[in-house]
């Protein structure tokens, strides 16, 4: 029986050191987004918040969303 109560201990450690590794990954893609200078961008489909996707500006150095397409950009997406 003591087997069934240390294995989720220890999955619950798992996932505990998992979820504070995510969270320094997060801080780190946010500072390196912060230092960038956003030169260059591509156009992508995002995931927005309730599950539908937007066409955004997507940095091509360090992959934060930039902002929103002109009708122009769209139109050239579109034809490719």
């Amino acid at each position: 029986m003591e087997l069934e109560t240390s294995e989720p201990k220890d999955k619950r450690e798992q996932a505990e050191k998992i979820k504070s590794s995510i969270r320094l990954l997060e801080k780190e893609l946010e500072q390196i987004q912060e230092n960038c200078i956003h030169t260059e961008y591509e156009l992508k489909n995002c995931q927005t918040a309730n599950s539908g996707f937007n066409l955004r500006r997507v940095c091509k150095t360090c992959t934060k969303e930039i902002g929103f397409p002109t009708q122009e950009e769209i139109k050239q997406w579109t034809e490719n």
